[in-house]
């Protein structure tokens, strides 16, 4: 070592007065040199090897030594201080949004739907398997060997299926505008029923323990609890008992590749709630029946809107059932498209409760946005919003007609919902269900209604929704043209401004707007006086005052008729109607026209 650079000697670890090296001197040698090398480095006129020149990470891997950054951290020198949120607090508030429990169908649904799954079926399998702790990975999962709910679909979980799952809240679907899921919260709705889900597709099982009270023994920190272990004929022998309860539900061998997903949520026990951070209320007989309602209030709402799942179904397992092939089927809907009606896109779904079976029929239709929420959609990707394609749908409901192959109108006791695909708890006041791309609040309890985002789900209802409306009713009227629509006046499916709900009375002055400004320069051709069609500039109805007579009315409405020229009819326009008009059009009127010696209004000319 050169003339005065000499290391102060209580830098040194003491190695070099130490006798005969063993292995624990060894490691002091290499402690030795390193600090040696980072010494020599800190000197500014060492003239020696370039030793500083070697990075200290390089050093200390090379000579199998810790860096002292690290010897520090464990002498607590440094603390771990940043922000952080136990994985149990934030389940927990994702539970406050998600407060029903029967919202654990519909996010496992739409799980289903975005995987391209085509059948979606749950099971309540109430039975009770031995309570012991051998054949089991963990002591701790004996008390998740009792009742349990079962979700099951016929796709199989990808790699990227596998790491978003973990991701809480991560919206790992936001960008991806073919699925219905955006906020990586609809998982979570399963700890209102459960402490600890496992899951299964192909041949790997996820077992997931926020509490890390069931599985002590493999979860190594509580910043990831749970485990992933591939359930191979070898696993599954050595630990019976915890796979048992699989045995035969939906097909499943434990310890052969499953081909589909599987889902076992075991309901929360007494001891269980008391000790979970998450929720503190056990799944009890009370909350399992409350489940099983929840799903017959919605269920056959389910698939109106879904594009790929065509079955759901809801069976039930006694307690002292032997086999999974006892169960016996409570709910099932599906849902199927006819043939033979052309370009109608006419759905039957079939929904079935215990021996109780009823038939719905709906007309879909789809439209683009082409004006104000494209513009938005277009805006919003320059600014940094990820909007959904402003795509909306609407389904009419329908009901055959004695006449085979015939239809008429389905409203009499019909209460329109609003979807996001799937249903939402949110009655429209439309005379039709309709789904678009809202901007949907994370829970999936409502609409943005302030910000961008609730000017967007406006500008949806004014363009794409009205869009989809306006092309039904066009469907409708050719239907009722072939012949093939019975009972039906031309405002069936008008709406009600008095009656629909906001925002939704959005769409409802949209349309009545729509039918006097024209829509692309056009009026869409949509009144009729039974025979013939025609738009608003073409439409006459007689004077109030006309009507109002009674002696006048009956002879005014058979000879005025006869004296409007082509392409003009006379429509008769209830008073609702009229109203509406008044409400979302103004002047609704802007003409008295004389037509020899009957007076009447023309709704546009």
């Amino acid at each position: 070592m050169p003339a005065g650079h000499r290391m102060p000697r209580d830098s040194c670890c003491g190695c070099c007065t130490m006798g005969t090296p063993s292995s624990a001197r060894v490691e002091s040698y290499r402690l030795c040199a390193v600090t040696f090398l980072f010494w020599i480095a800190s000197q500014e006129d060492w003239v020696g090897p370039l030793i500083s020149m070697i990075p200290r990470t390089t050093l200390s891997v090379f000579l199998g030594i810790e860096m002292m950054s690290k010897r520090l951290s464990g002498l607590e020198l440094f603390e771990a201080w940043g922000p952080s949120e136990p994985v149990t607090l934030r389940i927990r508030n994702i539970l406050r949004e998600y407060s029903q429990d029967a919202d654990v169908f519909q996010e496992l649904l739409q799980n289903a739907e975005d995987a391209g799954a085509q059948t979606c079926r749950f099971l309540v399998d109430l039975r009770q398997h031995d309570d012991t702790t051998e054949g089991l990975l963990d002591p701790g999962m004996a008390a998740c060997q009792g009742p349990a709910l079962w979700a099951q679909n016929d796709a199989l979980f990808s790699k990227a299926d596998f790491t978003n799952i973990i991701r809480l809240g991560a919206a790992t679907k936001e960008r991806q505008d073919d699925k219905i899921g955006r906020f990586g919260l609809g998982f979570c709705t399963v700890y209102h029923i459960t402490d600890v889900p496992s899951l299964l597709s192909g041949h790997t099982m996820l077992i997931f323990d926020p509490n890390v009270t069931h599985l002590q023994k493999h979860i190594h920190s509580p910043a990831n609890p749970g485990i992933r272990l591939p359930l191979t004929p070898h696993v599954a022998t050595m630990f019976p008992e915890q796979f048992r309860p699989f045995g035969g539900v939906f097909g499943c061998r434990p310890g052969e590749d499953y081909s589909g997903t599987l889902l076992r949520l075991p309901f929360r026990t007494e001891q269980e709630a008391k000790d979970s951070q998450i929720c503190s209320e056990p799944f009890g007989p009370s909350r399992i029946r409350a489940l099983q309602t929840g799903f017959q209030e919605m269920y056959q709402y389910l698939l109106i809107f879904l594009k790929k799942v065509q079955e759901v179904s809801l069976t039930h397992l006694p307690g002292g059932s032997s086999s999974p092939e006892n169960a016996q089927p409570l709910a099932t809907v599906k849902r199927e498209k006819l043939d033979g009606m052309g370009n109608l896109n006419i759905v039957r779904l079939t929904a079935t409760w215990g021996s109780e079976g009823v038939a719905n029929y709906y007309l879909l239709h789809s439209c683009s946005a082409k004006a104000e929420a494209q513009e938005l959609f277009e805006q919003g990707g320059k600014e940094g919003l990820h909007f959904s394609p402003p795509v909306a749908a609407v389904a009419l409901p329908l009901c055959p007609a004695t006449a085979a192959g015939r239809w008429v109108p389905g409203v009499h006791g019909f209460q329109g919902r609003a979807f996001c695909f799937l249903p939402l708890p949110i009655e429209s006041g439309l005379p039709l269900h309709l789904t678009a791309a809202f901007a949907v609040l994370s829970n999936r309890k409502g609409l943005w209604d302030a910000t961008e985002k609730g000017k967007w789900n406006r500008a949806l209802l004014r363009d794409s929704v009205l869009g989809a409306w306006l092309g039904a009713l066009s469907q409708l009227r050719e239907l009722y043209k072939e012949g093939l629509l019975e009972d039906y006046k031309y405002y069936t499916f008008w709406p009600d401004v008095h009656n629909a709900k906001h925002p939704f009375s959005e769409a409802a002055k949209a349309f009545y707007q729509a039918l006097i400004n024209g829509v692309d320069g056009e009026q869409p051709v949509l009144f009729s006086d039974g025979k013939k069609w025609c738009s608003a500039r073409h439409a006459y109805i007689l004077a109030a005052d006309i009507i109002c007579v009674q002696q006048l009315n009956p002879i005014a409405a058979r000879i005025f008729p006869l004296l409007l020229p082509e392409p003009q009819i006379a429509v008769s326009l209830p008073s609702w109607v009229e109203t509406n008009f008044k409400m979302a059009v103004s002047p609704w009127v802007n003409s008295l026209c004389s037509h020899r010696d009957c007076c009447a209004w023309s709704i546009l000319v």
